[in-house]
């Protein structure tokens, strides 16, 4: 749903006349990479074993790193090349291709019940 949400946030930036019409887009834009993130890390946590597991994580951490450092990137090539309408527009399509593949390919049923590791040593009720 975040990375549904992140598409249509920026393919909606196309359309704005006014500079004020694009803050509550921005803000929608804000909170919806920060859903991803969560997300991502979410998957990372239960799609790995307990020994491993600080080691996806800090593997998906340096991977959206480099994600945003090339993003922006490519978003400043896309800007100088193209209109920035069509800018917002690719951006975009690449975020509803990527919830696209990932509706179609994901395993529902497994995280659909999803819940974190609980350990009953590590909640202090003190």
């Amino acid at each position: 749903m975040a990375l549904l949400g992140c598409g249509v946030s920026i393919v909606l930036q196309t359309w704005p006349a006014d500079v004020i019409w694009l803050l509550p887009l921005r803000a929608l834009q804000g909170f919806c990479f920060a859903a991803l993130v969560q997300s991502i890390f979410l998957v990372v946590t239960l799609e790995s074993a307990e020994n491993r597991r600080g080691v996806y994580i800090g593997l998906a951490n340096s991977t959206l790193t480099i994600g945003q450092i090339i993003g922006s990137l490519l978003g400043a090539g896309f800007g100088a090349l193209l209109p920035l309408e069509w800018a917002f527009a690719a951006m975009g399509l690449a975020f509803l291709s990527a919830a696209g593949w990932l509706a179609l390919t994901a395993p529902r049923q497994r995280l659909a019940h999803a819940a974190l590791p609980y350990h009953p040593k590590e909640v202090k009720n003190e």
